[in-house]
């Protein structure tokens, strides 16, 4: 009787480690298919961000290459301007002196009269 009485404990104890063996291996299942649909959303929406990044990046190389030409052309319109402001300072300071020149030519006839 005794015999009998642990084979049902023993028998019970298999099969209550067995069931719990089984739910185990159903949450780790479940777990594992959380997890790849997890990676799989990561993945898609990391794939999303990187694409997005990498046109960001592209349209950052061109407008950094479109200020560097901007640049340079304002560069040589600054330089024209420095240029010119040297040709006129030039010229007014010839004209002053051709105008006094010619003043100083015309003050004699001019008391002559």
């Amino acid at each position: 009787k005794q015999w009998y009485q642990r084979r049902v404990a023993i028998t019970a104890g298999i099969e209550e480690k067995h069931a719990l063996r089984m739910q185990l291996e159903g949450a780790v299942e479940e777990l594992w298919r959380q997890f790849q649909d997890a990676l799989k959303q990561y993945n898609s929406t990391t794939e999303d961000r990187k694409k997005h990044f990498e046109e960001l990046q592209a349209k950052d190389t061109r407008s950094a290459q479109e200020i560097e030409t901007q640049m340079r052309k304002l560069q040589k319109i600054q330089e024209s301007i420095n240029q010119l402001k040297g040709k006129m300072a030039s010229n007014a300071k010839d004209c002053e002196e051709r105008n006094k020149l010619l003043k100083k030519k015309k003050v004699p006839t001019a008391t002559l009269r």
